[in-house]
């Protein structure tokens, strides 16, 4: 196979597209010179496309004589769309998508820490990087996620007979009544 994507599942930052633009021959519409990286991102809202265009002038600004081609594509569209450049082999350089795993079977994607440092796949947590892999390795990197913390009251838990946090939903709302019943304010 002569070009693979350089796809980094439910998203991905630009500041990785440096080291993954060297393997593989450029697309059409990319360049053959390996200083010009095609980006497809998924639209998420309006903004979307001022934000990739803002980081990618802070990356083209560190890294001269990069340029960076961006593709903006909403998510309605964005199946068919990658389907077309997979079988036109102009596949992107980067690829803001999340249904990797057929590609990842098919040897089109870069395993991560073939276009990623250690050091920056250390700085996400294990969990998210979990999400995107195929058959135990490492394929993608997410670009949105998110990781909520619950705070409790321990003093106002025990006041209200409640002996450990809740560990599901159905024990919140519980313990919610509970509060409340021994006269706090509750969720």
């Amino acid at each position: 196979m002569n070009r693979h994507l350089a796809g980094l599942a439910g998203g991905t930052a630009l500041a990785l597209a440096l080291t993954g633009c060297g393997k593989g021959s450029s697309s059409d519409s990319g360049g053959s010179d390996g200083k010009t990286i095609r980006f497809v991102a998924a639209k998420y809202d309006d903004d979307t496309q001022a934000y990739w265009t803002a980081l990618i002038k802070d990356f083209e600004k560190a890294n001269p004589g990069y340029r960076v081609n961006l593709e903006v594509v909403d998510w309605e569209q964005m199946d068919s769309k990658v389907k077309t450049y997979v079988q036109t082999k102009q596949e992107p350089d980067i690829l803001n998508y999340n249904k990797f795993s057929d590609f990842a079977r098919d040897g089109l994607v870069y395993k991560a820490q073939d276009v990623v440092s250690p050091k920056v796949l250390a700085d996400f947590l294990p969990l998210f990087r979990q999400k995107a892999q195929y058959k135990r390795a490492q394929y993608g990197l997410p670009f949105i996620s998110s990781a909520r913390l619950f705070f409790y009251n321990k003093d106002i838990f025990a006041k209200a007979g409640i002996a450990r946090p809740p560990s599901t939903w159905a024990e919140v709302e519980a313990d919610a009544k509970k509060i409340k019943q021994a006269g706090y304010i509750g969720l």
